[in-house]
């Protein structure tokens, strides 16, 4: 009687301590089938950032007494970013606004009355009406918010993840010289004391109209790009000034026409190319570019010079999305397509 005791009371003993071995395996093995069934878009986006519609309400209005109103929107800011009239900040010589506005959930409306009695000529710029994602190299205003996981700028080029950014926008009048455009900063040093010899600067221009970028078109390259939901493949222009402002250098890349409605582009790619034409056209040894900090995201529109400066648009949504870097580029950009709204 007393063995079998025993022997019942070592039996109840070893399942005691044999369980959670055995739920441990059982975890182990339900790890791939989890993952399997997992959506993939899940798997391989680490996130996914909406900049618009607008995290919270904003007003910035911007003059030739104050050139620069920056206002969070969300987990980024606006500005309208009068820049090309410091020299006249302050003068009876240039008249009117610009602005930029948005409800909390809503799209973000930008719009520019302006009277100049100055002598531009049309090729100058005036303003760079923005939306600002990260460290602007020029300086930060105290009401910035910080970048969000898993995009926290600056970033070494070498560590970024896929960043896929979506931009759905509309023009209403416009009668001078514009673009829509990316504007990417990349700083040997991740500070904001402005942009210098080595660093670079990136556009990638989505519609224009009476305007080119500064320098000259120097490759072509075809790059994936998702149009109105479509994945289609673009010849784009890559166009080089070797030194700008301070001495930094200038890339920009400009589809074959001007597109409009709701564009995905691989910015990651479009930094990837730059490198290519810096390697190619300037010598730069591929360990510089990945050295470079990605200082900041930057979506808005370059505005050129007349005396008589009307126009509007408006972005609906805006979203920066960031993959894994081992998602291949066209996997990505399809998913971004897919996406139910």
């Amino acid at each position: 009687m007393v063995f079998e005791a025993l022997y019942s009371m070592a039996l109840q003993l070893k399942k005691q301590l044999l369980y959670p071995i055995a739920l441990l395996a059982l975890m182990l093995l339900a790890l791939p089938i989890v993952y399997f069934f997992t959506p993939t878009t899940q798997r391989r986006l680490l996130e996914r950032l909406v900049v618009v519609p607008c995290g919270v309400g904003a007003e910035a209005v911007a003059d030739a007494r104050r050139l620069f109103a920056w206002q969070s929107i969300g987990i980024a800011s606006v500005d309208p970013n009068l820049w090309g009239l410091q020299r006249y900040e302050g003068s009876d010589l240039v008249k009117g606004y610009a602005r930029a506005a948005c409800v909390p959930g809503g799209p973000l409306y930008f719009e520019t009355r302006l009277h100049a009695d100055i002598g531009l000529n049309p090729w100058d710029v005036v303003a760079y009406h923005e939306v600002i994602y990260g460290l602007k190299p020029w300086g930060v205003d105290p009401t910035h918010p910080a970048p969000r996981e898993p995009l926290v700028l600056p970033l070494r080029v070498a560590e970024l993840p896929r960043v896929v950014a979506l931009a759905s926008f509309s023009i209403g009048n416009a009668s001078t010289g514009f673009n829509i455009a990316y504007d990417l900063w990349l700083k040997r040093r991740p500070d904001t004391s402005g942009a210098k010899q080595g660093d670079m600067e990136v556009m990638v221009w989505l519609h224009w109209r009476n305007a080119t970028p500064a320098g000259i078109p120097v490759k072509v390259f075809e790059v994936p790009t998702v149009v109105n939901g479509k994945l289609e493949k673009l010849n784009w222009s890559a166009w080089l000034q070797r030194s700008v402002g301070e001495g930094w250098v200038y890339i920009a890349f400009t589809p074959p026409e001007p597109l409009s409605g709701e564009v995905a582009v691989d910015l990651s790619h479009f930094v990837g190319l730059a490198g290519q034409v810096l390697r190619e056209e300037l010598g730069w040894a591929r360990e510089t570019v990945d050295n470079l900090y990605l200082m900041s995201v930057e979506l808005g529109s370059e505005v050129f010079f007349s005396r008589s400066i009307s126009l509007s648009w408006r972005l609906d949504r805006y979203l920066l999305y960031a993959f894994h870097p081992w998602v291949k580029q066209e996997e990505a950009l399809l998913e971004v397509a897919a996406e139910k709204r």
